[in-house]
């Protein structure tokens, strides 16, 4: 009496090792963005040989890292406060009346955020 395999195991066991090559893809992955992050910290002329050859070898890496450190800067650049001059602070709230006197509705939206870099009580 022989028993026959369990179809139902063999597909478990195709997809166990497929989920482990997937982990092990991600910590290769991980491994190398940590590697290149690391070497792009330090100025061109200070990096070896071989931290030049796993640019070059990595430049996907390279690139995903370069266009994120994009995308932080320019939400960086969103997050500062704007200081206008009297002057181009009185034509922007001229603007803004003029644009409030000719609409013929008018929503306003406030709340959080709107006084985070001003002493503005939020509470009253």
């Amino acid at each position: 009496m022989e028993e026959e395999p369990d179809p139902g195991a063999s597909s478990r066991d195709e997809r166990k090792a497929k989920e482990k090559a997937e982990i092990l893809q991600r910590e290769i992955q991980r491994k190398s963005f940590k590697l290149v992050a690391k070497i792009l910290k330090k100025q061109e002329s200070e990096r070896s040989q071989e931290e030049s050859a796993d640019l070059l070898l990595h430049q996907d890496t390279v690139q995903e890292l370069c266009s994120r450190q994009v995308r932080r800067n320019v939400l960086k650049r969103k997050q500062e406060e704007v200081f206008d001059d009297t002057e181009a602070l009185r034509c922007k709230v001229g603007q803004l009346a003029e644009a409030v006197r000719q609409a013929q509705h008018l929503v306003i939206y406030t709340g959080a955020g709107i006084s985070t870099l001003r002493p503005i009580l939020e509470r009253f």
